[in-house]
């Protein structure tokens, strides 16, 4: 939240262009959203404080189902404005597809946070970051390799 004050307030003193600074906020949203999932994931109900300058010493606890559409609103919001570049230069760094997988973590759990399975999402968000893919095309590679097996030696074998 510091660092979001911070870039926000350099953006108002004319010191950072605000083109530049909207990627580096979507990026530390992503990993605010990020350590909200390792807190609703670990404690539950935590609660949510997105303000620096005038936070609440003693803020109030939210739900599960509150903390989930938190961090699913954040990273909805930020993905879009991250880079999708892959490779050393952006290495460490949270990007578009840190944030899908987040997205997809996140609706692979939904059940337990929120009591509403959200299995296609997940699906979709896997796919989205190519998790999902590979695993589909080892299986269509892996009978296709059987059917030739089982025609070059007439041997049936089951994978």
């Amino acid at each position: 939240n510091r660092l979001i004050y911070t870039i926000q307030k350099l953006v108002k003193d004319g010191s950072v262009s605000e083109d530049v600074a909207v990627g580096y906020i979507a990026e530390m949203k992503v990993l605010r959203a990020f350590f909200y999932y390792l807190l609703l994931d670990t404690f539950g109900n935590v609660p949510i404080v997105t303000k620096f300058a005038d936070a609440d010493p003693f803020p109030a606890t939210n739900t599960r189902t509150e903390v989930y559409a938190f961090v699913e609103s954040e990273l909805k919001a930020a993905a879009p404005k991250l880079t999708k570049d892959v490779g050393g230069a952006v290495y460490g760094r949270a990007n578009y597809w840190v944030a899908q997988t987040i997205l997809a973590k996140l609706y692979i759990n939904a059940e337990v946070f929120t009591g509403t399975a959200k299995w296609t999402a997940s699906r979709s968000g896997a796919r989205r970051c190519g998790i999902w893919e590979p695993w589909s095309g080892w299986a269509r590679t892996s009978r296709k390799s059987s059917r030739r097996w089982r025609r070059r030696t007439g041997t049936s074998i089951s994978i």
